[in-house]
């Protein structure tokens, strides 16, 4: 197990509170790197990235994001994270292999 690990935040957002937070409470872990959708794709095949946090406000499908990475790595933890959830889109999300939806 590498001393640090590389988180990802898959979101648009950069300097909001929700990857300020994110960042300083994965710190004593490692980085956190905020990417966009295809760029985590990217990132997925050619990185030890042990989990990916997507933010589904700024993830246009969820499920099919989830779908994918997991195509990639199936060893990858995802975690959905929403300010708005709905039952439909955790159902959903976890379907397609999220390891949990917040």
């Amino acid at each position: 197990m590498p001393e640090k690990w590389t988180f990802m935040l898959v979101s648009e957002e950069e300097e909001t509170l929700w990857p300020r937070v994110l960042r300083r409470a994965l710190a004593p872990l490692g980085e956190l790197r905020i990417l966009s959708e295809e760029k985590a794709v990217q990132v997925v095949t050619t990185s030890p990235v042990p989990l990916v946090i997507l933010d589904a406000a700024a993830v246009q499908d969820v499920a099919g994001l989830t779908s994918r990475l997991k195509r990639e790595r199936p060893d990858l933890h995802v975690v959905v994270a929403t300010a708005s959830p709905t039952w439909r889109r955790a159902r959903q999300a976890l379907q397609a292999g999220a390891s949990d939806y917040i």
